[in-house]
């Protein structure tokens, strides 16, 4: 029998093992975020920083995994992952991922409108109650709906772009903060934002919203607003689970 002393190209499966055993190989080691072949390591002072780059290199070296020199970059006070632009001041949206957005064709079917949601659900967490603004595009989505891409919709999302925009720098969430979760509910979603305190002033960490499903659109108001607080505090859980927040609601 033969078998593969490496892990090859071209298998479904290659990625999650590599994902897998990079994980394995990095366990316990701090400041140190794993996804796919994408390291990124990070420390609040340059001495934690390479302290755990350090370490992190000897783990490596110690498993014989070479790395590509000029893929690396050290010592950066800015860098993109995973979309994202992250700096001192916080997390904000990469500006590719908006022109991607921009130059994206005209959907077409029903293909092209999923693929749209799916773009714009990545960006969820900048932009508050962004699930109420894409409604209209997720009713084209419909069973038996004729597909029609319409002027309105085609203004719907020049909104959605020029909001993306202006989208807020989300703050790095801090456990010793004080944590405050902001939900609210419409006719035809749910909305909730995580804060936290900073210098007496409240930081947007993350935003979340979804739309209601056709049994919650029969909901009295009151238990719209109910289920945006249960709905917020499990979409926050891992932030605020063992620890006392305070929830603002208008109902």
């Amino acid at each position: 029998r033969f078998f593969f002393k490496r892990l090859p190209f071209g298998i479904t499966s290659a990625p999650e093992i590599f994902s897998a055993q990079i994980s394995k190989l990095l366990e316990g080691l701090e400041g140190v975020l794993c996804h796919m072949d994408d390291l990124l390591i990070h420390g609040k002072t340059p001495e934690e920083h390479d302290y755990r780059l350090t370490q992190v290199l000897n783990r490596l070296k110690d498993a014989n995994v070479v790395l590509n020199k000029e893929k690396c970059s050290f010592s950066q006070t800015s860098v993109k992952f995973l979309g994202n632009i992250i700096d001192s001041q916080g997390i904000r949206v990469d500006p590719d991922r908006v022109r991607a957005l921009e130059d994206l064709p005209t959907p077409k079917d029903i293909s092209g409108i999923r693929r749209l949601n799916g773009m714009l659900n990545q960006l969820n967490k900048f932009v508050p109650n962004l699930a109420g603004k894409t409604e209209a595009f997720r009713e084209l989505t419909k069973k038996n709906r004729k597909f029609c891409w319409t002027q309105d919709h085609q203004k719907i999302l020049s909104e959605i772009i020029e909001l993306v925009k202006k989208s807020i720098c989300l703050t790095r969430y801090d456990v010793t903060a004080k944590a405050t979760v902001m939900a609210d509910a419409s006719a035809y979603g749910l909305g909730a934002i995580l804060l936290q305190n900073e210098h007496d002033k409240l930081r947007i960490v993350m935003c979340a919203s979804r739309s209601l499903q056709s049994a919650e659109k029969r909901y009295a108001q009151i238990e719209k607003e109910a289920l945006a607080i249960a709905w917020a505090a499990e979409k926050f859980s891992k932030f605020l689970m063992g620890k006392k927040f305070t929830i603002l609601t208008d109902h």
